[in-house]
C-alpha cells in the first residue's frame, strides 16, 4: 500500500509583525507545532515589515513563510496586495486545507476565493471579529463588507474556529450554521533558564530593581483598557510606592501620550514606564519578574497576554468580558467589570497582598496552562480537524454542530 502523504496545510494571515500582538505569535506557534507533528505547513502573508516592524521569528525547518509584496496607505489604514490571490493559489495547489485567520481583510477574502476555486477545504479562525466591540468599530464599513463578501465567505467555510464556547455561541447567534471547532489558542511554556531571564531583566530594566511590577502587556489602545489603567494608577501610585507600573506594547494610534498626560496630572508619572514592544526572551523576562499582569480590556476573544502571564507563573487581573473564567476556577487571578472604578478598587486590594500569596497563585496558573492550553496539545486537536476535513479521519470531539448533533462529513 502506498504510504499516505503528509497533511499539507496553508495558513493565511495578513501580518506576522510582532507589534500586532497575540495573533501573529499564536499563528506561528500553531504552525511550528503542526510541522513538528509531521504536517507540511506554509504561511502566506504580506511583506509589510517596512510599515509595521519586525516579524515574529519562525523555524524554517518546520514552517515555510511566503511573503507577498504590499503597499500600506497609512491615512486610510488600507493595505493593497494585488498579487496575493495568485501567490496563494500557487502555494495552495494540491493542499489539503487552507486555514485563514480573520474575516475583514482582502487576504481573508482571497483565501475564501482560492479555496472555492481549488476545491480545498477552508477553515476560518474568527478571532473575535464578530464581538460587539469589533463590529462597532468602523461599523458602516463592516456592514458593507458583511453584505458584499464577509458573510458569504464565512458561510462557505468547511469549519469555523472559535477560541472559546462564548465565541462559538456568538457565531451561532449571528445565524452561521457551519461546524465550529472550539479550541483555545495554544500557549508555549517559556523555554529560557530562570538565570538567563534574571540576567536579562536586570540588564534591560535596572530602574525596576527592588520594585514590585504591575505589568500591562499588549497594544497601547483604548480597547485594551489603557485609559482605565492610567486613571486607576493615577489614584493608586502614591498608596503603593513599592509597586511600579510597566506598560509594554506598541502605541498603534498615538494614545500613549494621553495616558502619560493623565498620569502626570495626578503626580503618578514617575511610577510608570512605557517600554514599547517587547518580544522573545525580553518578554519572558518581564513576565517572570512582574508581580501581577493586568489586562483591563473592553473585550477579548482570547487574550494571549493572559495566557503567557499564566505560563510564566504570574497571576492575572482582567475583565469579565474576556473568556477567562478559568482564572477564578483555578484560583490564579480575578475578573472584574470593565471600567476605571472597578479596576482601581480591585487593584487596591490585590497590590496589598503578600508576594508569597501572588506567587502561589502563579503556580496554579502554570498548572492551568499545562492542563488546558498547552500548545502541542492544541495543535494535535487542530490537526484532527484538518484530517476530518480532508476525509482522513472521523469528526474530532472539539467540532460541534449547530444543534449539538453529529456533523456530516465535509463536502
Amino acid at each position: 500500500m502506498k504510504p499516505q502523504q503528509p497533511l499539507h496545510v496553508v495558513h493565511v494571515v495578513a501580518s506576522l509583525a510582532e507589534a500586532s500582538g497575540g495573533p501573529p505569535r499564536s499563528v506561528v506557534s500553531l504552525c511550528e507545532r503542526l510541522g513538528a507533528l509531521g504536517c507540511r505547513v506554509d504561511i502566506v502573508t504580506l511583506e509589510n515589515e517596512h510599515y509595521f516592524g519586525p516579524a515574529v521569528a519562525h523555524d524554517p525547518a518546520l514552517v515555510t513563510v511566503h511573503r507577498v509584496q504590499s503597499r500600506y496607505f497609512k491615512p486610510l489604514r488600507l493595505i493593497s496586495a494585488p498579487g496575493f490571490a495568485h501567490a496563494l493559489a500557487r502555494v495552495a495547489a494540491g493542499a489539503d486545507v487552507i486555514h485563514a485567520h480573520g474575516i475583514w481583510l482582502s487576504v481573508n477574502h482571497a483565501a475564501a476565493q482560492v479555496a472555492r476555486r481549488l476545491a480545498v477545504p477552508h477553515v476560518i479562525s474568527v478571532r473575535g471579529n464578530f464581538l460587539p466591540a469589533a463590529l462597532a468599530s468602523s461599523a458602516w464599513k463592516k456592514k458593507l463588507a458583511r453584505r458584499f463578501f464577509v458573510d458569504a465567505d464565512v458561510r462557505s467555510a468547511g469549519c469555523l474556529h472559535a477560541t472559546s464556547p462564548d465565541e462559538a455561541r456568538l457565531i451561532r447567534g449571528l445565524g452561521f450554521k457551519n461546524p465550529i471547532a472550539v479550541l483555545p489558542a495554544g500557549v508555549t511554556l517559556p523555554g529560557f533558564p530562570p538565570e538567563e531571564l534574571s540576567r536579562r531583566y536586570a540588564a534591560r530594566w535596572p530602574e525596576l530593581r527592588g520594585k514590585r511590577v504591575l505589568l500591562f502587556l499588549g497594544r497601547v489602545h483604548p480597547h485594551k483598557g489603557i485609559y482605565y489603567l492610567a486613571q486607576a494608577w493615577a489614584q493608586l501610585a502614591r498608596q503603593h510606592p513599592d509597586w511600579h507600573l510597566v506598560v509594554a506594547g506598541a502605541d498603534e494610534i498615538g494614545c500613549q501620550q494621553e495616558a502619560q498626560a493623565q498620569l502626570a496630572a495626578a503626580g503618578g508619572a514617575g511610577s510608570c514606564s512605557f517600554v514599547g514592544t517587547v518580544s522573545g526572551a525580553d518578554k519572558w523576562a518581564l513576565l517572570a519578574h512582574c508581580g501581577l499582569l493586568t489586562l483591563p480590556s473592553r473585550s477579548e476573544n482570547f487574550g494571549h497576554a493572559v495566557a503567557e502571564a499564566l505560563a510564566a507563573g504570574r497571576p492575572v487581573l482582567t475583565t469579565d468580558t474576556t473568556p477567562w473564567a478559568d482564572l477564578e476556577r483555578f484560583q490564579c487571578g480575578w475578573r472584574i467589570p470593565v471600567g476605571a472604578a472597578a479596576l482601581q478598587q480591585k487593584l487596591s486590594a490585590v497590590l496589598a497582598l503578600p508576594a508569597a500569596e501572588l506567587d502561589a497563585m502563579g503556580r496554579r496558573g502554570i498548572q492551568l496552562i499545562q492542563t488546558r492550553y498547552e500548545a502541542t496539545s492544541v495543535a494535535r486537536q487542530m490537526r484532527g480537524v484538518y484530517q476530518w476535513l480532508a476525509k482522513r479521519a472521523e469528526r474530532p470531539a472539539c467540532v460541534e454542530s449547530p444543534d449539538g448533533a453529529p456533523v456530516s462529513d465535509p463536502a
